[in-house]
Order: C-alpha cells, then structure tokens, then sequence
C-alpha cells in the first residue's frame, strides 16, 4: 500500500507531464516510510502562541536571536553568551535598543538575566519546540519588521508554504503599522523569501525559505 504526498514546487522530480514553476510535485511513498520533505519550518518555526502573545516585533526579532545563540548546541560553544554589540549587528538594532528590548524581555518573563563582572549571562525562558530560527536566516540582515512578519508568515503557511495577505490581521499581530507591514512584504518580495501567484483569482502568496536555505549535513549544523 503507497500514499502520495506532497514533495515541492516544479518539474525536478520526473513527474510524466509538464509542469510549471509552481505546480505541486507528488511522489509516492510506501507505507511506513516516513517522507524527509524539507519545509519552511525546518527554517524558522513560530508556535501560535508565541504569534499571538502581543511580544512587540523588536523584542520578538532579538528573542529568536537569543533562542538560537544561548545556550547547549555543542562541546565548543557551550552556553556562550552573544555580547550587545554582536546582538545588535545581526539584529539589525542600535546598542540602545538591543538593552531596551533585553529589559523588556526580562521584565515579561520570556528570558532571564544575571549579571556578571565581564559579561552577562542569559537564559531563554520559551521552550525550544515554540520558537526556532535557522543561523543562515538569522544571520541574513534583515530588519527586525521583515523577520517579524516572516514569523507570522511560517504560521499561516499550509505544507506548500502558501499563504494569503490582510494587512490589517498583520499589522495587529505583528505589532506594528500597515504602512511597515506593506514595506517588509516588498522586501521580502525583492529577496525573494516569498513569491507572488498571479494566476488565480485569489490572492496568495508562498514562502520559499526551504528553497533558499537547503537542509545541511549533520555536521553543518549550527
């Protein structure tokens, strides 16, 4: 007994007719194999109730930050603590509002602070499997909005990385202005992390982070 399921966009995979860009590709599994489909949320997950908690979108961008910088991930780096100055480099903040958000975050109970005599020590209070941001996106440069509404994207996104845009519904739970949600989608447009869909009367959208940022050795991992 087979099931089919979905495996990507486009005609890479020998698929009988042709196919365009964006027509869905399926292959047939065999029972009891289990499909290894690279998706979007192998490159940044957003549980719903991390979406919804009302985090503004400057703390919400340097709390992805800190929940792949603090703490285990190997024998080398164990629990290294990112300085303010690397935090405020790769989330594209001023050193200010890097020590704004890191109170804010503090004072909300979503990390936790002590203070050291050469360098802070920190840990990240939002369980791993709420809240996960691959290096290689993470460290991409983009602006605290763009990877905030990113988030709110990897949420919508059914298993093809389809979505559809209401700017309001954005702007409120992302926490910030229609005008600045507008702005990172024509960004995000240009870097092409998402693409549009003109051929169907509705509207949508689709994420392509597993595109841009392919599943990596085991031994690549960061």
């Amino acid at each position: 007994m087979v099931d089919v399921v979905h495996s990507g966009n486009g005609s890479q995979n020998g698929t009988a007719r042709q196919a365009s860009a964006l027509t869905p590709i399926f292959r047939v599994v065999r029972k009891g194999e289990q499909p290894k489909i690279w998706t979007n949320q192998h490159v940044l997950f957003v549980h719903s109730s991390m979406d919804d908690s009302g985090i503004p979108y400057r703390p919400f961008r340097l709390l992805l930050h800190l929940q792949r910088r603090v703490g285990t991930r190997t024998k080398r780096n164990h629990n290294v603590n990112p300085g303010i100055d690397s935090m405020a480099k790769s989330c594209r903040m001023k050193t200010k509002t890097v020590i704004a958000c890191l109170r804010w975050l503090h004072d909300h109970g979503y990390i936790r602070v002590t203070r050291g005599r050469r360098y802070n020590h920190y840990v990240v209070l939002v369980p791993k499997n709420r809240l996960y941001i691959d290096h290689r996106l993470d460290e991409a440069g983009l602006s605290p909005a763009e990877i905030r509404v990113l988030a709110h994207i990897s949420r919508l996104g059914d298993d093809t990385g389809r979505f559809f845009v209401n700017y309001e519904k954005f702007a409120a739970v992302c926490g910030m202005s229609v005008n600045t949600v507008k702005s990172a989608l024509d960004r995000l447009l240009e870097g092409e992390m998402i693409s549009t869909y003109e051929h169907s009367a509705d509207s949508f959208m689709f994420l392509l982070l597993h595109d841009l940022y392919p599943k990596l050795p085991a031994n690549r991992l960061q």
